[in-house]
């Protein structure tokens, strides 16, 4: 699993394999419960699995921690991309 990180940049067809792989793991989605104590119980378990799967490129953590964004969390995120330059963003 350390490999994933690295696959995404230099295989074809890789950030379909990085997803599926990520989703192999069942990550926990995020709604925009209020609660931040769940917030930060979700960012922890994404950032543990992320971390067990070797992915250190903050582009790929920001997208593999987006992608399981939904709700109002997702509409959140998709008004941050759109209103902010989120290239230097990391996701936790």
């Amino acid at each position: 699993l350390e490999e994933l990180g690295r696959l995404r940049r230099t295989q074809p067809n890789e950030w379909i394999y990085l997803l599926s792989e990520f989703r192999k793991q069942r990550p926990p989605v995020f709604t925009g419960e209020p609660d931040p104590r769940v917030a930060e119980s979700w960012i922890r378990l994404i950032d543990k699995m992320l971390e067990t799967m070797g992915i250190s490129v903050l582009t790929d953590k920001l997208a593999l921690a987006s992608y399981q964004l939904e709700g109002e969390a997702d509409h959140w995120w998709s008004l941050m991309k759109n209103s902010r330059d989120t290239t230097g963003m990391t996701w936790a």
